[in-house]
């Protein structure tokens, strides 16, 4: 059983900037932290990297809490192209969908802003040029910069190398995804994933945040992976659970397991990586894909994500045609966008 002790267990050390972090929340905390500047303990370099972490506290109340990501997983593969053996993304195609992706609402129906991130997949096929067209384009949007990552290691070295460099080149890259469900598909060793989660985090800004992507079981048992990454990034899925969770289930469901991190990891932030609903393809017993039920998930799972200000990025933006090989007609039909780029409705 993962309990928060053991969580504690395999950590080595609290860092620096997670004692600021959590100081800066308490009375005096941010006397504390003067106290660490005057004794420079905080080098003027950093302090950057240090304001990022450090609300300001007056009589016990966040002036400026930390923003809750709004995001959207994006995957630029069209009706034809594949990653595995191509034809790949364009430079055209990926600019077209930054222009679609820049004023996406997720839910009409819940008052809130546009998207503020995406996130991406891999750093190879003209994906690793993402960052840099959406800064060509003027846009605001931030990226959680991802590689895939598997079972041949010469392909993960291109992939790690490649996504060290968008970290390191591109200012709106603000944190990085180091493998996707790894554990959970048991494509790569649990030690061999922190050595290249380590890696990457001494090879990068450090205001640039690290994790891996992967389910919410997977997390809770995999702690010596959690005890290395800067905040947990878990993937929810009802439709796909062992016993399959109908829709009008799915977001309390949703909820259960979320909290349950949090009392799992108390010292991590939890952000939810992926979560969705299909809207075509093969029932599971009571968990049935429709544009009706995705329409319902996405309504009420931005209302609660909204109402309590949880981190999330929706799975996802567009219809990947290319996945039916691996999951079925379901694969295909994750999007809000068809794979034609227009709004499902």
């Amino acid at each position: 059983m993962v309990t928060a002790e053991t969580e504690k267990n395999t950590t080595a050390k609290v860092t620096r900037r997670d004692f600021l972090k959590f100081a800066a929340y308490l009375p005096g905390g941010l006397a504390l932290v003067s106290i660490f500047r005057k004794l420079n303990l905080i080098k003027p370099e950093a302090a950057a990297q240090y304001s990022v972490y450090l609300p300001i506290v007056s009589n016990g109340e966040i002036l400026n809490p930390e923003v809750s990501v709004l995001g959207i997983g994006y995957s630029p593969y069209r009706d034809g192209q594949n990653p595995d053996w191509g034809p790949y993304p364009s430079v055209d195609d990926i600019r077209e969908d930054i222009g679609i992706l820049d004023s996406t609402i997720l839910c009409p129906h819940v008052k809130q802003e546009p998207i503020t991130e995406i996130r991406t997949y891999g750093s190879d096929h003209n994906a690793e040029k993402i960052p840099q067209l959406i800064l060509e384009k003027g846009s605001s949007l931030k990226i959680n910069a991802g590689c895939w990552l598997g079972n041949d290691l010469d392909v993960n070295e291109k992939m790690i190398v490649a996504l060290v460099e968008e970290a390191n080149n591109f200012p709106n890259v603000t944190a990085v995804t180091v493998g996707n469900e790894t554990q959970q598909f048991q494509t790569i060793p649990e030690q061999k994933l922190i050595e290249y989660i380590r890696r990457v985090k001494s090879q990068i800004p450090q205001n640039v945040k690290v994790t891996t992507g992967d389910t919410w079981y997977s997390w809770l048992t995999h702690p010596n992976i959690a005890a290395e990454v800067d905040f947990i990034f878990a993937h929810f899925f009802p439709y796909w659970e062992p016993t399959p969770v109908p829709v009008n289930e799915a977001v309390s469901f949703i909820k259960e397991k979320y909290h349950l991190l949090q009392r799992t990891y108390p010292s991590k932030k939890i952000v939810i990586g992926e979560t969705g609903w299909p809207s075509a393809g093969e029932p599971r017993e009571t968990a049935i894909p429709s544009l009706q039920n995705q329409n319902q998930f996405l309504s009420e799972f931005v209302s609660w994500a909204t109402t309590e200000g949880v981190s999330f990025y929706f799975f996802e933006a567009f219809d990947e045609k290319w996945k039916e090989k691996y999951e079925g007609e379901v694969g295909a039909h994750w999007g809000i966008y068809g794979s034609n780029r227009i709004r499902k409705s």
